[in-house]
């Protein structure tokens, strides 16, 4: 499979025909950059300056103390949480641990002690207490039946008020209603989002939801461009390992669990 996510494919079926299954990580690199640069442009309020200055708004306070005025938030000295700590987070975790941040996850396979950088790495039992630690959330897991709506209502409502949310992973994985509405009210500060329930029309502009995300200006959208790179094809790398591998009768890598669907 010439991608991470196996979610599109029948794996019950595939189980049934004894076949192997690899997918590629080869990309997780290029993700975990898109991810940092979200995290980044979300938290420096990049887009929505550029936008308003385009239209000759400052965004400048006023003598008389009125006016919007949007000061850009320091990353360092956060606390970042991974919902998934798989190649992609690994990555991201790496190039975020030069800003001098905690980081923790949560996973489906925990480990004690926490492998570097992080300080914490635990199974699904903790995610209620890692959302409430985290000033940024960012998921990363596969979409699975045990992360399908992971983060509903009652895990939205878990996230410390004023933190703010990245997703490169799956729009299912979070409730988009609820997310929505945490965001329209001001309870989180802001999101993120490469991954959407939304998808592009043939026959013309469409929006990426059926909520409004694109009227919030705490919101920074992005049509699933995370795994691209130019140039190249950086999630192919895996799959042409894997083909060499199979022609000289070598053991494959990235040799997919059927049952638990990554």
């Amino acid at each position: 499979v010439p991608w991470t996510g196996l979610d599109t494919l029948d794996l019950g079926r595939l189980k049934r025909s004894g076949l192997k299954v690899c997918n590629s990580h080869s990309n997780a690199g290029v993700v975990a950059e898109y991810a940092v640069g979200l995290l980044l442009a979300l938290l420096k309020d990049i887009p929505l300056h550029d936008a308003r200055l385009r239209t000759g708004d400052w965004m400048r306070p006023r003598p008389d103390g009125s006016g919007e005025f949007r000061p850009p938030r320091t990353l360092s000295g956060m606390t970042i949480g991974f919902l998934g700590y798989g190649a992609i987070a690994r990555a991201a975790a790496k190039l975020l641990q030069g800003f001098g941040v905690t980081i923790r996850a949560v996973a489906a396979r925990p480990r004690r002690p926490a492998p570097r950088p992080l300080k914490t790495l635990d199974g699904s039992a903790g995610l209620g207490k890692m959302l409430a630690a985290c000033d940024v959330v960012i998921v990363a897991a596969p979409l699975t039946s045990q992360t399908r709506g992971l983060l509903d209502a009652a895990m939205i409502g878990r996230l410390k008020p004023g933190a703010v949310l990245v997703n490169v992973a799956r729009a299912e994985i979070v409730d988009e209603a609820a997310l929505y509405e945490a965001l329209k009210s001001g309870r989180l500060a802001g999101a993120a989002l490469d991954a959407w329930s939304g998808k592009p029309s043939v026959e013309g502009p469409s929006l990426p939801s059926k909520y409004p995300f694109h009227e919030l200006p705490n919101v920074v959208l992005s049509p699933h461009r995370a795994g691209f790179a130019a140039g190249t094809l950086p999630h192919l790398a895996d799959v042409v390992e894997n083909l060499n591998r199979l022609a000289a009768g070598k053991p494959l890598i990235n040799v997919v669990d059927l049952e638990a669907g990554y």
